[in-house]
């Protein structure tokens, strides 16, 4: 690496000083393939619908958490749009356009729900929030530089009209958060609110990350978590007790929460297992997806992806002049430029109904290749998600991805460019390759010869023995223990049940513990019961 890079700013100290000729002396060269070979495809064909088109640019899509089936569109230009009753409504939602600097990179970046939007009485009833991009100087800045001044990301809560609710009422709106931004890119971009009910916001590093100066002292590269319900903290939001950062040394702020990021473009929890993941882009060759720990640091600028980050030369899996205090957490899940694919766009855990195997995935995209893709998120596999022909093509850029309130997910899609060639779709259904037909795909099967628990009719319409009575047919279960894995304990059961008639060590169910259950055994040794422990 360069000399450059052993100047680092931390929490800690303002400066530390690297030996320069060691530094100097040790320039590794970039990797041309960082991470050799293609995406594999993966087991998943999905049906796409069409529920709006021509949109200009839309940035995000998300449904309305009534059980209205409505959907709102945030357009880059600072408009929000409704689809209601599978039609686009002609008056807009929302329209903030004439304080929107559409220019910016994401303008108007997204839109999400208080979790108490629909229940009435409650304090969150019809709110709902906002990031966009306004001119510089428009209003007082709570963060960020103070000169040069780009424009200014703003925060802003809303209530939808009492007396019509296909209409946001501008009157409340509410100004929760503004920073200056020095670029027009890596700004305020996406928000989610958290099972805890907190408010988090992806920040991006406002492309400063030449200067070396990322750290939990500014916004910039940082996922925040605020307390909108309780605005006596400031005025505009608290800070929750329980943030990492809350009187830690060297300035860090309270409101961070993670921080390390070059470009977290969108962030969703997994409203199964309140996960928190970012897609992050990245600069030279890695896009990664991160599952967020409070207090954590992601790397940036010091690390692109797992790698070492060589000052806009690429970057190295040498990993030798990483600052001796680096404790970065590397990413779940990630991929290299060199098939085409540079931008990510994230991301949601899918928990929706029409494709029940797809189940437990996470879904994302690529904005440059327009690939559907989807990783594994028990083992960071990333794989390729074909798209059926007789549904809706893609065949655009994949800007980003949202939720209806059953969990089914949205997708925008759009030309970069200001025609009006956006769109939004919906997994509508698909197929996986699924071999015994119990709703866990194959290659996440950890038993593909029938059916894996709870047990259900296989094609025969039996059903599985469950010795052991932990919903498990035996076929798939060599947990003799009970203990969540296959291990050395049940291997020492096993062999004393060896040459006698055990139920539960019968795996196949042929009256004697022989052979072919010892082969059946060894293919489910170091694995979990069932669908390799995954939840459904």
């Amino acid at each position: 690496m360069t000399a450059v890079r052993c100047l680092r700013l931390t929490a800690l100290a303002l400066l530390v000083l690297c030996s320069g000729s060691a530094a100097a002396n040790h320039d590794p060269p970039p990797l041309t393939d960082p991470m050799p070979g293609a995406i594999p495809a993966g087991p998943y064909m999905v049906v796409l619908d069409e529920v709006v088109t021509g949109l200009v640019f839309p940035t995000k899509a998300v449904g309305v958490p009534d059980g209205s089936d409505r959907i709102l569109a945030t357009r880059r230009a600072g408009v929000v749009r409704l689809v209601k009753n599978g039609s686009l409504q002609p008056a807009p939602f929302l329209d903030i356009s004439a304080t929107t600097v559409s220019n910016s990179g994401s303008a108007l970046s997204t839109l999400v729900f208080h979790p108490q939007f629909a229940t009435p009485g409650a304090a969150g009833e019809g709110r709902f929030y906002t990031l966009s991009q306004e001119a510089a100087g428009s209003g007082v800045a709570h963060f960020g530089a103070l000169s040069p001044v780009a424009h200014q990301s703003v925060l802003y809560e809303w209530r939808t009209s009492l007396a019509n609710p296909d209409v946001a009422d501008p009157a409340t709106r509410r100004e929760i958060l503004r920073v200056n931004e020095r670029t027009t890119v890596h700004n305020l971009n996406d928000l989610a609110f958290g099972p805890d009910g907190y408010l988090y916001i992806a920040k991006g590093d406002d492309d400063l990350a030449a200067t070396g100066v990322l750290d939990a002292t500014t916004v910039n590269g940082a996922i925040l978590r605020i307390d909108v319900d309780n605005p006596a903290g400031n005025g505009r939001y608290s800070v929750p007790a329980g943030n990492p950062f809350i009187g830690g040394p060297g300035g860090r702020l309270p409101e961070v929460y993670a921080w390390g990021f070059r470009n977290p473009w969108r962030i969703g929890f997994d409203t199964a297992s309140g996960r928190l993941y970012a897609a992050d882009n990245g600069e030279d060759d890695i896009e990664e997806i991160n599952v967020i720990e409070s207090g954590g640091y992601y790397g940036w600028n010091d690390k692109e992806g797992s790698f070492a980050f060589l000052d806009f030369n690429g970057v190295t899996d040498d990993l030798t002049d990483l600052p001796a205090d680096f404790a970065g957490i590397d990413p779940l899940g990630q991929y290299d430029h060199t098939e085409g694919d540079e931008s990510i766009a994230g991301g949601f855990v899918y928990r929706g109904n029409a494709l029940p195997a797809l189940r437990g995935q996470y879904v994302f995209g690529d904005f440059i290749s327009g690939r559907l893709m989807h990783m594994d998120p028990l083992t960071g596999a990333i794989y390729t998600i074909g798209v059926s022909s007789t549904g809706a093509a893609l065949g655009q850029g994949i800007i980003g991805f949202g939720e209806t309130a059953t969990g089914e997910l949205l997708i925008t899609v759009s030309d970069w460019n200001s025609n009006p060639t956006g769109r939004v779709l919906r997994i509508a259904g698909g197929t996986a390759a699924d071999a015994d037909v119990d709703g866990v795909a194959d290659p996440f099967d950890n038993c593909t010869v029938a059916p894996n628990g709870p047990l259900r009719p296989d094609a025969g319409g039996g059903s599985q023995r469950d010795a052991n009575g932990d919903g498990y047919g035996n076929l798939c279960d060599a947990d003799l223990d009970n203990s969540g894995a296959v291990n050395a304990a049940d291997l020492a059961r096993f062999r004393s049940a060896f040459g006698g008639s055990a139920a539960d060590a019968d795996l196949n169910g042929s009256g004697t513990v022989n052979a072919a259950d010892l082969a059946l055994f060894r293919s489910l040794f170091g694995r979990a019961p069932g669908p390799s422990g995954r939840a459904p």
